[in-house]
């Protein structure tokens, strides 16, 4: 079988040695000629995994309650319009339910789109699916592009795909989890060279009296930090709010969460280049950090489950429900799968920004 990014990424190792996980991530996610958001058909029942949005139209709807209840905030005191930003938009089935909620009690006039997407192929199907709409829609593929307006950022299952790196404990010292070729030129881990600057995790760990083991891995993503330092400082600058979910831990901890999907199954990471998805979970205590600092509302990560079931996911279910009875049990599944503790309820997280003049109703309502 001839791969084409394998012997890429084979011929970059042999002449400049291991590569970190972030940069192996980087060639199979982004290579602008086989990497995977390039090529492949990722998300839905004929790809290799399905996104919440997918699995159910009362997410959208329900992220499109929390953005509609903040729009309205904003618009009592502003004349302008807002921006609404998805970043990693996928096919466009998030924002289309995002739409349907909002625009059917806020003007056209007062909202624009703007959609952060790097794949050509994902951006033609984002594009057909938002066509209904007589909305101002634009596309960009950074954030550094946005207009300096009012913004609501929505990112779902985008952090996971971010490259990361991974640092390993031997049982006296670190470094970094690497990439390189065994004696049959297929890939393999590897650690590299003693990573002084990470002694001092190790002093963090005995601190909070937590045993340092042998085989001990340590994730982090300076991208990820990046791109939340951007989204909070454009909120703290211009406004609005931020609503970050995805699958990972409220705080820090170690482990290896590097994995790859396809046909919606997990399969080796460093099998078929180009070919899977590849993810982690996310740090949601170091998306945290980066807001600290900065002149905005910073609320309590939640569960998913509990997030969606605050905004009425249950009750937009029954309405469902009553409209197509025959449909009860996908309709009921669907939530379930959502918002279950066993399933996507927990594991799934939701982190939440704003100006300081707004507040979600979910924490309104707590006062």
């Amino acid at each position: 079988m001839i791969e084409p990014l394998k012997d890429i990424i084979k011929a970059h190792i042999k002449s400049q040695g291991p590569i970190s996980i972030a940069a192996y991530m980087d060639y199979c996610l982004l290579h602008p000629k086989y990497g995977y958001y390039t090529t492949q058909e990722s998300i839905g029942a004929k790809g290799d995994f399905i996104t919440a949005p997918e699995i159910s139209q009362c997410f959208g709807e329900m992220v499109g309650v929390w953005a509609l209840d903040l729009i309205n905030q904003i618009l009592e005191h502003k004349d302008e319009p807002i921006q609404l930003v998805e970043i990693g938009p996928g096919r466009g089935v998030l924002m289309y339910d995002i739409l349907s909620t909002v625009l059917r009690f806020v003007a056209t006039s007062k909202i624009k789109v703007y959609l952060i997407e790097a794949s050509p192929k994902l951006k033609q199907l984002q594009e057909k699916k938002l066509s209904a709409f007589d909305v101002d829609i634009h596309w960009l593929e950074n954030l550094d592009e946005l207009p300096k307006q009012t913004t609501f950022f929505i990112a779902n299952e985008f952090f996971d795909a971010l490259p990361i790196h991974q640092y390993f404990f031997d049982g006296e010292k670190w470094g970094e989890r690497l990439i390189g070729l065994d004696e049959k030129n297929e890939f393999q881990f590897g650690m590299g060279p003693h990573m002084p600057v990470l002694d001092q995790v190790i002093d963090l760990k005995r601190n909070k009296g937590e045993p340092l083991t042998k085989g001990t891995i340590l994730e982090d993503s300076p991208i990820s930090a990046r791109y939340m330092q951007h989204i909070a400082s454009h909120v703290e600058a211009c406004g609005g709010g931020a609503l970050i979910i995805d699958y990972g831990y409220a705080t820090g901890e170690s482990g290896d969460t590097f994995q790859a999907m396809a046909n919606h199954g997990y399969v080796d990471p460093l099998q078929k280049p180009g070919k899977v998805d590849l993810t982690a979970h996310v740090n949601f205590g170091a998306l945290v950090s980066q807001i600290m600092g900065k002149d905005i509302a910073l609320y309590p990560v939640m569960k998913q489950g509990e997030f969606l079931t605050a905004y009425g996911i249950y009750q937009r279910a029954e309405q469902l429900v009553a409209k197509n009875p025959k449909e009860e049990k996908n309709i009921k599944l669907a939530i379930e799968r959502l918002c279950d503790n066993e399933q996507m309820g927990q594991l799934f997280k939701v982190l939440q920004i704003t100006e300081k003049n707004i507040c979600p109703q979910i924490f309104t309502s707590q006062e």
